[in-house]
């Protein structure tokens, strides 16, 4: 009799701990205030520090020409805008906040049908757009102003995202290729940190000084965070213990990219934009 009751127990905190459809939905509610909250002091709080896009083409040097005798082709920047931090930062929140309030509003009959099914072509549509605006941020925060790079980097946080959306959707295919499938994922979620990365030396290698201290925090606390979700995912699709359950990884996902963006905007708004 001991021994039942006490697997009782078990069981009973077992069921308090799983995460339910409900208080997913709440927590997701929750998630979009805190959201809103954070754009809105943003807005108001933030100066006015803006950082600029550029692009690269080949002109004739006029000087080096003459020198030399014939046409002597060098490269040359062009400015084309500039990006307000405050704008860049206050929108990478919003992205958030709407989606989580889709997901616990009008989207929520969809997006729990996916749930159930271990599928959630929602998370993977909000990535593409929020995941590919934080690397964005971050690469401007190190260096990289040139408008062909940032589209690059943007293009392959969509191609990671599809890529996921495809994963969960045809789970036999990465059963037959594991490897493959994993490779394709490293290589579109690791490039984009590798084209920062090279920005981040040069800057240590041929500049003047070295970047503000606290870029360093930002790459590094945000470069952990991707890779912890990148982790849950992985548990995830491999059933590893409580992963198994995808309402579990759902939880995990969406606390971890609450966490990303709180971590980079905070970052940046005390290194560059406070008042």
């Amino acid at each position: 009799m001991a021994k039942k009751s006490v697997s009782k127990k078990k069981t009973s905190k077992t069921k308090s701990k799983a995460v339910t459809l409900r208080g997913l939905n709440n927590w997701n509610m929750g998630l979009a205030a805190v959201f809103v909250s954070q754009a809105a002091a943003i807005l108001l709080l933030g100066n006015n520090s803006s950082l600029p896009v550029t692009t690269t083409y080949l002109t004739t040097d006029s000087l080096a020409s003459k020198a030399a005798g014939h046409t002597v082709w060098d490269a040359a920047v062009h400015h084309l805008f500039d990006i307000k931090l405050i704008y860049l930062l206050a929108v990478i929140l919003l992205v958030g906040a709407i989606a989580h309030a889709l997901f616990a509003t009008q989207y929520r009959a969809k997006y729990e049908a996916d749930l159930k099914q271990g599928i959630n072509r929602a998370r993977w549509i909000e990535y593409i757009l929020g995941g590919g605006l934080v690397l964005i941020a971050v690469a401007l925060i190190n260096g990289v102003y040139d408008f062909s790079t940032l589209l690059a980097i943007f293009a392959l946080t969509e191609i990671l995202a599809l890529f996921s959306l495809l994963v969960e959707s045809q789970k036999q295919a990465v059963q037959r290729h594991p490897r493959v499938t994993d490779k394709l994922a490293f290589v579109a979620g690791i490039t984009p940190w590798l084209i920062t990365a090279i920005y981040l030396f040069g800057a240590q290698i041929y500049g003047n000084q070295a970047l503000p201290a606290y870029a360093y925090w930002l790459d590094g606390t945000i470069f952990a965070l991707f890779i912890a979700m990148a982790a849950n995912m992985w548990l995830s699709g491999h059933k590893k213990g409580r992963w198994a359950d995808y309402l579990f990884t759902e939880r995990n996902y969406t606390a971890l990219g609450f966490l990303l963006k709180t971590a980079l905007v905070w970052q940046i708004f005390f290194g560059s934009l406070r008042p």
